[in-house]
């Protein structure tokens, strides 16, 4: 597929959430499919095939030519998938409103780090300017009240704009493209106007189809999933019962919630434990609530050190002492004292993730700072090590993952022994 030069830096930009997209594109896909021609239509057994289509087609910069090759059977279902023309344009608007939601929440989380760094350098300013502690708290209490009538403002004048009546040539081109875009807008509008299911009618749904959703969970930065089978459910109290696998039973104990993952659930759910039996595996889950895009994900395994790691971070003409939280391949968080780096500026850390180990030095830059404990502060660092120290930092990783599910395993059958 050939782009302009503008239009792939731009999809260069949204490479992650094309890396994050495709268990949602299948799911988008299957449902147009069955509303289209019915339950029997969709084979749960074809994902492959609907995940090939998305990479081969879909996933901008791609060489399908490095793509895993598929079976016979999974070709035969791929050359199917792609005469699909209404289903594959119904999921490219879901797939459309799924971005904005995504960029939504990033341009969220980019004005919160925005307005907290612009806060600290206030009261940097505030602090150094002479001004006693009153006066102080008076202007950072004006500073936040002028934020919020910003937003109240902002918030009116979008208002206005979306309620303003559309001239006769805007009304003209509105319907065009409603014409242009009906090969799919009949079933996007019968799907609006559907009953929405809630997340109790999803799993009761799932059970009497007899599927067994993954259970996801996060224990010391390595994610645990294993499949659930749904016992019963509560609707009266609107809980879910589920059989737990051993291990994922352990890990739910200790984080007293998990997230629910199937491919036929319209999203991932997050529930909360109301009462856990070891000794059956089973749990009853409360406040179930269907979760934003891409929830629990991760593009690479982040994993907490066992022994405490200390971290010397070098940026801003600063030198900060830090202890490691966690690392992965490409990003680590250090919790500091002092004085934070600023969002966005290039560091260097140094640290020794292994006792008697060599010194690892890697160059990266702030993408997060966010208030710790004990008034301390998490640095968010986003980090390109070159090969050699990838590499180190790969089997660190995969070591720990391994120590991790050994210490589930171990801590899982002492407690059914």
């Amino acid at each position: 597929m050939t782009v302009t030069p503008g239009e792939e830096q731009s999809l260069r930009v949204l490479l992650p959430f094309y890396k994050q997209y495709a268990p949602h594109f299948v799911r988008h896909f299957f449902t147009q499919i069955r509303r289209l021609h019915g339950d029997a239509a969709v084979d749960k057994n074809h994902a492959p095939a609907a995940g090939y289509l998305y990479y081969k087609h879909f996933y901008p910069g791609i060489n399908s030519a490095k793509l895993p090759p598929i079976n016979n059977q999974q070709k035969q279902a791929y050359e199917g998938f792609i005469k699909q023309n209404r289903a594959l344009a119904a999921t490219m608007k879901a797939m459309e409103k799924d971005l904005q939601k995504w960029l939504e929440l990033r341009l969220q989380r980019q004005l919160e780090a925005f307005k907290h760094f612009n806060a600290v350098a206030f009261k940097e300013v505030l602090s150094a300017s002479g001004l006693d502690d009153a006066q102080v708290q008076a202007a950072e209490d004006e500073l936040q009240k002028n934020q919020g009538k910003e937003s109240i403002t902002a918030k009116s004048s979008s208002e206005e704009k979306t309620s303003a009546p559309k001239s006769d040539a805007q009304s003209g081109a509105a319907r065009l493209e409603d014409e242009e875009a009906s090969v799919f807008v009949d079933d996007e509008e019968a799907e609006e106007q559907e009953p929405r299911v809630t997340p109790i009618e999803a799993l009761k749904l799932l059970m009497e189809q007899g599927g067994e959703p993954a259970c996801f969970n996060i224990y010391k930065g390595v994610p645990i999933s294993y499949n659930a089978k749904i016992v019963s459910i509560l609707e009266m109290k609107g809980n879910a019962v589920l059989k737990l696998h051993k291990f994922q039973s352990f890990v739910v104990g200790e984080d007293r919630s998990t997230l629910i993952k199937d491919s036929m659930l319209p999203a991932p759910i997050r529930a909360d434990v109301v009462f856990l039996n070891r000794e059956k595996q089973e749990v009853e889950l409360k406040n179930l609530t269907f979760t934003e895009l891409g929830a629990g994900d991760r593009n690479h395994i982040r994993v907490k050190p066992k022994d405490p790691v200390n971290v010397v971070v070098l940026g801003d003409g600063r030198k900060l002492s830090g202890e490691l939280l966690d690392i992965s391949a490409t990003g680590m968080g250090v919790v500091c004292g002092g004085t934070p780096i600023p969002f966005g500026e290039p560091v260097e850390c140094n640290m020794v993730l292994e006792k008697k180990g060599q010194t690892l030095r890697v160059s990266g830059s702030i993408v997060a700072v966010k208030e710790w404990v004990g008034g301390k502060t998490m640095l968010g660092v986003s980090i390109k090590p070159d090969t050699s120290s990838e590499v180190f930092i790969s089997q660190f990783v995969y070591q720990r993952q391994a120590e991790v599910v050994r210490e589930i395993q171990q801590r899982a059958m002492s407690l059914v022994d």
